[in-house]
């Protein structure tokens, strides 16, 4: 997989080659991708620190893993076919359902621990063997899913969207189209500052 570097106003409009940027057929749909300014837009920071704080930081941390937005930054629209979108939907939802599962599983620990019912001591060792296994499809459905998603970033002059982990013939085809804007307006942009494919 590789990446390409785009005008921010043909990312935004769609007006990208019509190659799926996963598979490289031929495709008329499009996908919406948030493109945050720079790559640090999604990270959580300081907040893994949480972790410490023993299950209710990992509660907490999960509730802000999966309610995190970036802030700032655009939403871009690349040529993804509909094939390719019901993999990538269906590997999101299965990484969600396993992340609700850790939380509520989590919640009902904690209560169980809070209110000390009647064999209290094995109601939480299955509820922390459930908590574990939740957590490992979680983990195990995010690394199937990262390879799926098309990560985008805006860089500070808002002129540009470098599309990353695309195919090879999608970053070509889009490198090309982006290439001849640039020849065209040679007086606006300088072709020694262009941004090349990798």
């Amino acid at each position: 997989m590789g990446e390409v570097t785009v005008f921010s106003e043909d990312a935004v409009a769609g007006c990208l080659p019509g190659i799926c940027v996963r598979t490289g057929v031929p495709t008329d749909d499009r996908l919406s991708v948030r493109a945050p300014v720079h790559a640090g837009g999604t990270r959580l920071g300081m907040a893994w620190l949480l972790i410490l704080l023993g299950p209710v930081g990992w509660l907490v941390l999960v509730i802000l893993a999966l309610t995190r937005r970036p802030a700032g930054g655009l939403v871009v629209r690349v040529p993804y076919s509909a094939v390719a979108q019901r993999k990538l939907f269906r590997a999101r939802r299965s990484e969600r359902t396993a992340g609700v599962a850790v939380v509520a599983l989590m919640v009902v620990e904690i209560v169980v621990l809070v209110t000390r019912p009647p064999s209290v001591g094995a109601i939480s060792a299955v509820l922390l063997a459930g908590v574990t296994v939740a957590a490992a499809t979680t983990v195990v459905s995010a690394l199937l899913l990262m390879p799926m998603e098309v990560r985008a970033r805006l860089d500070a002059s808002r002129r540009w969207v470098t599309l990353a982990n695309v195919g090879s013939g999608f970053a070509f085809a889009a490198w090309e189209q982006s290439r001849s804007h640039v020849t065209s307006h040679t007086e606006a942009v300088g072709l020694e500052h262009w941004p090349a494919a990798s």
